[in-house]
C-alpha cells in the first residue's frame, strides 16, 4: 500500500497536546471590506479547553475586527473570517468560516494587542514536485488519525514501519490491524499505542472520501470515527488537515450491527457491513452527512443515554430511515381505498348544524387522516409491507410503535426499567439495522439484540420490484 507521508512528530504532539506551530505571520481577513486586516506573528495552538487557537501579536491594533448581530442572531457569510499564517519552514496554514475573536488583549501602551482566534480546522495543501518536475499518475493515498482508543476488530497483523529518507522500512513490533476493501479502495486500520490510524489506496480522488469513512466507521462500530488528522496526496498535490480533538464519546454498551468482544475481536465478519455502507453512501457528493447516517448518530444520543430517551430516539430514527429509504413502500389494498373514498364522501355531506365551526374543524382534521391513510405512505404502512416480504419482524414492529408512541407524547415510565423495557430497545436497534442493511443491499452476519443471548444471524436482503 503506497503510505502518504507524515512526520510522527506532529501526530504525537496532536495526541499529547502539546501540538504548536511558530509561525512568522498570521494575517486574520474578514470576508468583508468593512473591517480592516490584522496580522502578526503568532503561533497556532491547543487552548486549554483543548480546542484550536490561533494567537497573533499585533503591534498596532485597532478595534476588534468583529460586528456581532446579537443574542440569537445568525452570522452572515460577511461576520466571517479566514486565516492564513506562515509557518518558520515557509509551510502555509489556512483556516475559514471563523466566527469571532475569542479574546482581545491590549498591550499597556494602548496600541498593541495579543488576539486569539479558535479555529474549527486548519489546512496545509503543498505541490509533493515543486519546479517543473511533472507527477506520476499513481493511486492517490490517505492516512486518517484518530486520538481516541477504538476498539475494533482485526482480521491481520502487521510489522510496524517507520521512515527513513524517502524509505519505510519494518520495525521491531507487530500490529493488530484490520485489511478490507470496496471495489476501488483499499483500507488499513491500525491502532498504535495513542492513537488509531486508518490507511487508504484509492485508484480515484474521491470527494468527501473523509466524510464518508467517518459515516461508515461510526454504523459499523456504533462509535464516532472523529479524526484530528488527516493526510491526502493525490498526483502532485499533498493536503494536510488538523481540527480539535474531540471529547471522548461515552459508550455503555457495544451496539453495532455485529456484536463483537472487546477481549477476542479477530476474525470477526464486521467489515463487510463498512463496506456495503461505504459503497451505498458514496453516491452522496455533498460535505453533508447522508439521511441514514444523520439518523443513526441521532439513534446513539451521545453515547450513553437515559433509558426513555434512547427509545425515544430509537423510535424517532426509525421513522426518519423508513420516510427517507421507503417513501415507494406501502401497501395498496383496492378494498381499504375504495373504504376511504366512501367515508370521505360520506365526510364531505356531513353536517352539524348546532356548531358551524366545530363542523369544519372535525372536518378538517378527519380529512387529514383519511388523506394519510389513503397515500399510506406512513411509518406504520412501510414497516407492514417490511414485515409482508420478511424484512423484519412482527415483535421488532410492536415494540416500535409501543415505544415511539408512547416517548413521543410525554410518556414518563413511573417505575425503574424492566427486562421488557431492555427488549423492546434490543428488538428497536435490530429493526434499525435491519432496515438499513436492505436499503443498502447488505448480505452478511448480524447481531439479533432483540433476542436472549445476542444470536449472530444471517440477513440477506429481499430483492425489490417495481411495485415496492
Amino acid at each position: 500500500m503506497v503510505m502518504a507521508y507524515i512526520d510522527t512528530k506532529l501526530v504525537n504532539s496532536i495526541c499529547d497536546r502539546s501540538f504548536r506551530i511558530e509561525c512568522t505571520n498570521i494575517k486574520l481577513i474578514p470576508n468583508s471590506d468593512k473591517e480592516p486586516s490584522y496580522q502578526g506573528p503568532g503561533f497556532i495552538s491547543f487552548n486549554h479547553e483543548e480546542n484550536l487557537q490561533a494567537t497573533l501579536f499585533i503591534d498596532d491594533a485597532k478595534d476588534p475586527p468583529y460586528s456581532l448581530g446579537g443574542a440569537g442572531s445568525i452570522l452572515s457569510n460577511e461576520q466571517l473570517y479566514q486565516i492564513r499564517a506562515v509557518s518558520l519552514d515557509g509551510s502555509v496554514w489556512t483556516s475559514t468560516d471563523i466566527p469571532k475573536i475569542t479574546r482581545f488583549r491590549r498591550a499597556r501602551n494602548g496600541e498593541a494587542a495579543i488576539v486569539d482566534v479558535e479555529l474549527s480546522e486548519i489546512k496545509n495543501k503543498a505541490s509533493l514536485f515543486p519546479g517543473e518536475f511533472k507527477a506520476q499518475v499513481y493511486p492517490a493515498s490517505l492516512r486518517m488519525f484518530v486520538t481516541e482508543k477504538i476498539d475494533f476488530p482485526c482480521n491481520i497483523s502487521s510489522q510496524s514501519e517507520r521512515r527513513v529518507g524517502d524509505e519505510w522500512i519494518s520495525g521491531n513490533s507487530t500490529l493488530d490491524c484490520a485489511k478490507f476493501s470496496t471495489s476501488d479502495i483499499e483500507f488499513l486500520v491500525l491502532s498504535a499505542e495513542s492513537y488509531i490510524e486508518l490507511r487508504a489506496e484509492l485508484s480515484c480522488d474521491v470527494e468527501y472520501i473523509e466524510t464518508r469513512i467517518q459515516e461508515a466507521m461510526l454504523f459499523t462500530l456504533s462509535h464516532p470515527f472523529h479524526w484530528s488528522i488527516m493526510r491526502l496526496e493525490y498526483q502532485d498535490q499533498g493536503v494536510t488537515r488538523i481540527c480539535p480533538v474531540k471529547k471522548p464519546w461515552s459508550v455503555a454498551i457495544n451496539e453495532s450491527p455485529l456484536q463483537y468482544d472487546y477481549i477476542e475481536r479477530k476474525d470477526i465478519p464486521v467489515w463487510p457491513i463498512f463496506t456495503s455502507y461505504f459503497e451505498y453512501i458514496r453516491k452522496n457528493d455533498s460535505p453533508n452527512w447522508h439521511a441514514i447516517s444523520r439518523h443513526i448518530i441521532f439513534s446513539l444520543g451521545g453515547g450513553n443515554s437515559k433509558l426513555d430517551l434512547k427509545m425515544l430516539r430509537l423510535g424517532v430514527a426509525i421513522e426518519g430511515v423508513l420516510a427517507d429509504e421507503y417513501s415507494h413502500v406501502g401497501t395498496d389494498d383496492n378494498a381499504v381505498q375504495a373504504a376511504l373514498s366512501s367515508l370521505e364522501e360520506y365526510l364531505r355531506g356531513w353536517e352539524y348544524g348546532d356548531n358551524p365551526e366545530c363542523e369544519l374543524s372535525i372536518k378538517r382534521r378527519l380529512g387529514g387522516i383519511i388523506n394519510q391513510m389513503k397515500s399510506n405512505k406512513n411509518a406504520t404502512a412501510r414497516l407492514n409491507a417490511l414485515l409482508d416480504r420478511g424484512v423484519i419482524t412482527k415483535n421488532e414492529i410492536d415494540s416500535w410503535k409501543r415505544c415511539r408512541n408512547s416517548y413521543a407524547h410525554g410518556y414518563y415510565p413511573k417505575q425503574l426499567p424492566n427486562q421488557k423495557d431492555f427488549d423492546d430497545i434490543g428488538r428497536m436497534t435490530t429493526l434499525l439495522h435491519k432496515i438499513i442493511f436492505q436499503a443498502i443491499g447488505y448480505s452478511g452476519k448480524y447481531t439479533d439484540y432483540g433476542q436472549r443471548g445476542w444470536p449472530t444471524l444471517d440477513f440477506r436482503p429481499v430483492v425489490r420490484s417495481e411495485s415496492q
